[in-house]
């Protein structure tokens, strides 16, 4: 039972024994860091969240800057963990100035080492450690102190062929263990502005001397291997001929582009009580074979119902007796006063209006994760390409290229699908609206959000007002 208290008597906090530490850690904190620094009797600065982070040669060490003011930061490293013990033996780095938050160091020879943040005023060092703030708790390996360009491999006579289905690609490289990254394009690869653009299609040991590539039929492609270290940072220098092919590799087409898919009409259904055509003997149609149709998309689902009954206007009661009754009549219209109209049409001029709205490529679920399937993966370099750089003219051409390799009808209705994109990015919104209506059924929630904005902007564009 809650017991009772009086006016103006205080009541007691109660909280459980998490809460209780938690606040006594907040309000002891700064009595602790002076007990343990009495010389100075005040709160020592301490910087916190400190990471580490190598890549090569190279450590970075990260932090939030004290939220007391310091005039600078002292940067220590040691082969053990820093702590007051070890402190003595470790060896001043840099020196950091406030704002800056971050150093990379470069160790003159390889190891495992560890890293402390010390703030700094007047001179003094304030010798606080708090492991996960301002010292590292666990080492950082460098393996190797030699700059990335020493250690990366170099990749030379590197040569790119059809064979069949597919393009083999060929190269030498000087070392066995590193990795590779290839990158693919319709267009040269001879600046590191180009090569930035581009999406490595592929990641390959150093050990290996060539890779099978699967593109888009009838396009001409630029290769370039390169060392992955070297192609992620940027520092990659691109040798024509060596590493990157000055020639593009093509696989042919072997029957040309196929002819333009048709849909045949459907056949209207029958009226009621009326005998269809091919049920009526003596008819041609009865047994002469169907000529042969290519599907664009999916077939399309039969009519849940057949055509609806008359629409019968009925506004009174119907008996058993006699005939229906007669349709009645309607009021005749009325017109209003001249002022009415006139405000009707300034409410009208100042109703909402639609306006389109930005729609970003999409890509399908399905091609997200990609399967196994060369059609998958031959779709994949149309998407991880020319599709995600907005290069929508030749993405068309790709998505037609890619019909030669006579993809399933699942593959077939997604690339209609990105063709539908590339029609609407180039404004011809017609096109796209009758290829979306080809896969609507497959794709009905994707499709509906641009079926809804094409019919909008086409309504804009015959009203502009």
């Amino acid at each position: 039972m809650r017991p009772p208290y009086g006016r103006g008597e205080k009541r007691p906090i109660i909280m459980n024994g998490m809460k209780k530490k938690l606040v006594l850690l907040i309000l002891a904190g700064p009595m602790v860091v002076a007990a343990l620094h009495p010389q100075t009797g005040a709160y020592a600065p301490f910087v916190s969240r400190l990471r580490t982070a190598v890549r090569g040669p190279e450590v970075k060490i990260s932090w939030k800057d004290a939220a007391d003011p310091a005039e600078g930061y002292v940067i220590y490293r040691h082969t053990r963990e820093i702590r007051e013990e070890s402190f003595r033996d470790a060896e001043r780095v840099a020196r950091v100035a406030p704002g800056v938050e971050y150093y990379i160091d470069a160790p003159s020879r390889p190891g495992r080492y560890h890293y402390a943040v010390l703030a700094e005023t007047g001179g003094k060092v304030f010798e606080t450690f708090t492991p996960f703030q301002n010292t590292s708790s666990k080492a950082v390996p460098v393996l190797s102190t030699l700059p990335p360009a020493k250690l990366a491999a170099v990749v030379s006579r590197l040569r790119a062929r059809a064979d069949g289905d597919g393009i083999q690609v060929e190269f030498s490289a000087d070392r066995a263990d590193r990795e590779l990254l290839t990158y693919r394009s319709t267009s040269p690869i001879l600046t590191r502005e180009r090569l930035g653009t581009l999406k490595p299609a592929a990641r390959l040991k150093s050990s290996e001397t060539r890779w099978t590539d699967y593109p888009v039929p009838g396009i001409p492609y630029y290769y370039a291997v390169l060392d992955a270290e070297l192609g992620e940072s940027g520092g990659a220098v691109l040798a024509p001929g060596s590493n990157a092919t000055v020639e593009g590799a093509e696989i042919p087409l072997k029957n040309g582009l196929p002819s333009e898919i048709t849909v045949p009409p459907r056949e209207s259904p029958p009226l009621l009580g009326e005998v269809p055509p091919s049920q009526v003997s003596g008819d041609p149609r009865k047994t002469a074979a169907p000529p042969p149709v290519i599907s664009a998309g999916p077939p399309a689902a039969p009519s849940p119902r057949p055509l609806p009954l008359p629409y019968l206007i009925l506004t009174r009661k119907v008996s058993a007796e006699g005939d229906l009754p007669e349709r009645p009549s309607f009021p005749s219209p009325r017109t209003i006063q001249p002022q009415a109209a006139e405000a009707a049409a300034r409410a009208a001029r100042r109703t909402w209006k639609p306006a389109p709205r930005p729609l970003g490529s999409q890509i399908l679920e399905a091609d997200r994760t990609p399967g196994p399937a060369r059609e998958d993966y031959t779709l994949k370099t149309i998407l991880d390409g020319p599709f995600r750089e907005g290069k929508w003219a030749e993405t068309e051409k790709l998505l037609d290229h890619y019909r030669v390799l006579n993809p399933s009808a699942e593959a077939r209705a997604r690339a209609g699908f990105y063709r539908a994109q590339t029609y609407f990015r180039q404004n011809r919104f017609r096109e796209s609206f009758l290829e979306f209506l080809l896969v609507r059924d497959r794709f009905y929630p994707d499709v509906t959000p641009w079926l809804d904005e094409i019919l909008l902007r086409l309504r804009l564009a015959a009203d502009p007002s």
